[in-house]
């Protein structure tokens, strides 16, 4: 099985583009929003499961309807 090669130092972010990620994160939570990822974690649908009484296939339609909603919104 091949492996990935360790990044170069010429690939790594520049300190002003690092910065510049930083505060669009910052931005984005000061507007009320949440960046979150596109698959929900474990954690997240045993917390759905929890409080819904509803099956794993349903937690992940309504994280998945979730998702597309707030992309119709923006």
């Amino acid at each position: 099985m091949a492996s990935a090669a360790a990044p170069s130092k010429d690939d790594a972010p520049s300190p002003e583009s690092l910065r510049a990620a930083l505060k669009a994160l910052d931005d984005i939570g000061r507007s009320g929003l949440a960046v979150v990822p596109l698959e929900p974690t474990a954690a997240m649908v045993t917390a759905g499961l929890r409080v819904g009484g509803i099956s794993e296939t349903q937690v992940m339609g309504i994280y998945f309807a979730m998702l597309s909603a707030a992309a119709d919104d923006n």
